[in-house]
């Protein structure tokens, strides 16, 4: 085990395996530092802070936390110090850089290989929001493999006015880095049916617009859209149905149908949003088999279910 050890770390700048003693120091230091400020900063409120010197019960809670609080911040303190100093002389004969390879540098990065950056978005500060978004795309693009990563924006806003800046910022974003066809703005609405108060999932819809329908979010174009789908629906029933048994309940007493269909979304906090329920909502087997070969096997128990409820209520 120790051989195996010390070859790895032969493979890297610390080819003497030295980094775990110069990392003790470095601890001890940083340990020694902040335990040293947070003294000095302690003695300061005790001796011209505090009235009574902490010398009563609150107090000396009061020190207690403040010593706990400060030791935090001393720690983000030194440890900035540190990375400041190492960037401004360039040097560090440990530093996880200098492990990688020429050959595994960015801009040997394969052509065929996709790395997805996913950045999600739920009823946040929009402008802020694509502001980070673009700073790491314009990064990514002055290595010279940008053209190796697709973004994604999954937004989970509920608010109608900031879902239409978002799109709004998404198409600037676009416009403004040549982003047209590598950063997607994303939407999850599901179609759900209900026979008898049971559940069933008929679609799931990930677009690229704010109002998203089936026909307008590009599933058939995209294969990893319909990869997530087939995901959802395989394990819809002990995945999403048994999240939102209660809220489906609820729908079903309230509503008193055998039959009707929902079009919604989940929250980050895991509510459900309901965007509306219906008796007509086109639910169809009419997708081609060869690009939606998973659609088989859950329309024909969907249309199961419901042709078991008319034999049911027709006391067939």
């Amino acid at each position: 085990m120790r051989e195996d050890r010390r070859t790895d770390l032969a493979e890297g700048p610390d080819r003497r395996g030295g980094w775990s003693e110069t990392a003790t120091r470095r601890r001890i230091v940083l340990l020694m530092l902040i335990l040293g400020q947070t003294w000095l900063a302690c003695d300061f409120m005790v001796r011209g802070v505090l009235p009574y010197h902490a010398q009563q019960p609150l107090e000396l809670a009061i020190l207690c936390v403040f010593a706990i609080l400060f030791a935090w911040i001393s720690a983000g303190f030194w440890t900035a110090l540190a990375g400041f100093a190492t960037l401004s002389t360039g040097r560090d004969r440990f530093a996880i850089t200098r492990t990688i390879r020429p050959e595994a540098r960015a801009s040997d990065i394969p052509a065929v290989a996709r790395t997805a950056v996913v950045m999600p978005i739920c009823n946040e500060d929009v402008a802020r929001v694509f502001a980070g978004l673009r700073a790491t795309y314009e990064s990514l693009a002055a290595t010279g493999a940008g053209d190796r990563f697709d973004f994604f924006i999954l937004s989970d806003s509920t608010d109608p006015d900031t879902r239409v800046d978002e799109h709004a910022a998404w198409f600037e974003l676009c416009r403004a880095v040549n982003g047209f066809g590598r950063v997607f703005y994303r939407w999850r609405k599901h179609r759900i049916t209900f026979f008898a108060g049971q559940p069933y999932l008929a679609h799931m819809a990930i677009g690229d617009h704010w109002m998203v329908h089936y026909l307008n979010a590009g599933m058939a174009e995209n294969a990893a859209k319909r990869a997530e789908e087939a995901t959802a629906m395989a394990h819809f029933d002990e995945d999403f149905a048994v999240r939102h048994a209660a809220a489906f309940a609820g729908l079903y007493e309230r509503l008193g149908l055998d039959y009707f269909a929902i079009d919604c979304a989940e929250l980050p906090d895991g509510q459900l949003l309901l965007f509306e329920a219906d008796v007509s909502m086109i639910v169809h087997a009419l997708d081609p088999v060869d690009v939606y070969p998973y659609k088989r096997l859950q329309m024909a128990k969907l249309f199961g279910a419901f042709d078991a409820m008319l034999r049911a209520r027709a006391g067939v």
